[in-house]
């Protein structure tokens, strides 16, 4: 009896050694900086490395626009996570001394919990240029989303120049790809997201 109790006790705690943690960490200084990021622990001490170093270059970059008299902002949503992938999101608002409103940017990444590499777009769908894209969105295969989340037509008027490399797995089965403010939908309707199944 005791041995079985072990058993299933070790196999409940299987799941929860391969998840990952995410934690903040921030930077600020109490003026024009403010920056909230994540920092990834996975088993994977080598995979750990290369993930919070990516993301780290991405923060260091904002950090730049910062030192170049810009007031800087930035949070994180972690969007997913599976035995293979750890998948995040970091926004971030760049105000330019002067301006009447920010700029806004979004940073979708997947990242592999063995490797800790980048997974690309091309692991999850099918989308060789922006014609298909469009094509997709045109005939409804994928749906379009406004940065609050609500559905939003696709207009001709709006068509990127190039397919976008910022993505986040929003579950198991759903890609979401984003495109920047103005890219594939009018400037106020925020980031846009093109929501697919994975294959």
């Amino acid at each position: 009896m005791k041995k079985a109790i072990l058993a299933l006790l070790a196999a409940a705690a299987l799941p929860f050694a391969a998840q990952a943690q995410v934690v903040d960490a921030v930077q600020a200084d109490g003026f024009g900086l403010k920056l909230v990021y994540p920092a990834v622990h996975v088993e994977n001490a080598k995979a750990q490395e290369m993930i919070n170093k990516d993301i780290a270059a991405y923060v260091d970059g904002m950090k730049a626009k910062y030192d170049a008299q810009n007031d800087v902002s930035m949070s994180y949503a972690a969007k997913f996570e599976d035995t293979k992938y750890v998948s995040l999101v970091m926004s971030a608002s760049v105000m330019e001394r002067g301006a009447a409103n920010p700029e806004n940017f979004e940073h979708g990444v997947v990242y592999s919990k063995a490797t800790g590499e980048r997974v690309p777009l091309s692991a999850f769908v099918r989308v060789r240029s922006v014609n298909s894209l469009v094509k997709n969105l045109k005939k409804g295969a994928w749906k379009l989303y406004n940065q609050e989340g609500k559905a939003v037509a696709f207009n001709a008027d709006f068509v990127p120049e190039k397919l976008s490399d910022e993505f986040y797995l929003a579950d198991a089965k759903t890609v979401a790809v984003i495109y920047q403010q103005g890219d594939l939908a009018p400037y106020s309707e925020g980031a846009t997201r093109v929501i697919s199944k994975r294959r």
